[in-house]
């Protein structure tokens, strides 16, 4: 009975063991995937979230391009399709951390936060309801952030 109860608690280690090697050797793939060379291959426009910082050849041309300086975006207004696939790009001249941020539920995920004058970006889907979007961006720390809007077409 003894021997029984000893093998069948080896085998719970063992197998214990193998799960807990596949769940670090899965992670391990995904941290890989997300420093890939290709910052947007990873990217599910359905579920959001922002880059590493990035190098100016890994920003694509289509991209919308938000400069933040003294608490003020460039541009603080845009326009896209309904339903389209949109990349956003938040860059900073200053040494602090500036973000952007949908008010609506439907964006809620839609935000970049940067740390200084690296960029990043975010891929997210157009809400199918046209209309206009608020969103704040300045600095992380100030209370007097500047409004702006995307407006779907």
């Amino acid at each position: 009975m003894k021997i029984k109860f000893i093998r069948f608690l080896i085998f719970i280690i063992v197998i214990s063991f193998i799960l807990i090697l596949i769940y670090f050797l899965k992670s391990k793939v995904d941290d890989n995937a997300i420093l890939s060379k290709d910052p947007w291959q990873t990217m599910n426009p359905n579920f959001p979230f922002y880059t590493r910082p990035l190098k100016e050849n890994e920003i694509p041309h289509q991209a919308i391009k938000i400069f933040v300086q003294n608490n003020q975006c460039q541009p603080n207004n845009f326009q896209v399709k309904a339903g389209e696939r949109v990349i956003l790009i938040l860059r900073s001249s200053e040494t602090d951390q500036n973000i952007i941020d949908f008010e609506d539920e439907a964006l809620e995920l839609v935000k970049i936060i940067i740390d200084g004058q690296e960029p990043r970006g975010i891929m997210f889907q157009a809400p199918f309801q046209k209309g206009d979007y608020s969103f704040w961006c300045g600095k992380v720390s100030s209370k007097d952030k500047q409004k702006g809007v995307m407006s779907v077409r």
